[in-house]
């Protein structure tokens, strides 16, 4: 009897490891990796509002993020903006944009991380994105840096 209570308790034990080490998994992967479209119904900004916008968001360096955005303006212009890095606060380059060429990001949660959009060198606009606990919508939140107002949100759904 003493045997089989030590076998059947080391199962468990080796069950909880298992288990603990597949959760920690799959919580270390990035919420926002994946492709999400803009749900225009849902968003506010100024301005047309552009034909599309796609983001994809893919694993980098471990911890990282890759982000790639098309969107097609209003007027049917294509673009493509681009970065690379970690959540941790450097600056990093921004391509394919006219009105901003760097990005800084702070991880808040696994859900949610703040940014800051500039143009040489001048803060352009802060931000936050969050991503809902089901793991389906996405929020981008824009901020004006000399007013603090809010310039647009972005909601987007991912496919």
């Amino acid at each position: 009897m003493r045997q089989f209570t030590f076998a059947v308790c080391s199962a468990f034990a080796v069950l909880g490891l298992l288990v603990g080490a597949s959760q920690a998994s799959a919580q270390g992967a990035d919420v926002r990796v994946g492709t999400w479209k803009q749900n225009f119904m849902k968003s506010t900004g100024t301005g047309p509002a552009p034909q599309s916008s796609t983001r994809t968001y893919e694993a980098f360096e471990g911890d990282g993020v890759k982000f790639t955005q098309v969107a097609i303006a209003a007027n049917g212009t294509r673009t493509t903006n681009t970065y690379a890095g970690h959540l941790d606060g450097k600056v990093l380059v921004w391509t394919g944009s006219t009105t901003q060429d760097a990005i800084a990001m702070k991880r808040n949660s696994a859900n949610s991380f703040d940014f800051t959009l500039s143009k040489a060198g001048k803060a352009q606009s802060t931000g936050r994105n969050l991503v809902s606990s089901d793991g389906k919508t996405m929020y981008v939140v824009n901020l004006s840096s000399s007013t603090g107002q809010i310039l647009n949100v972005g909601v987007y759904e991912k496919q």
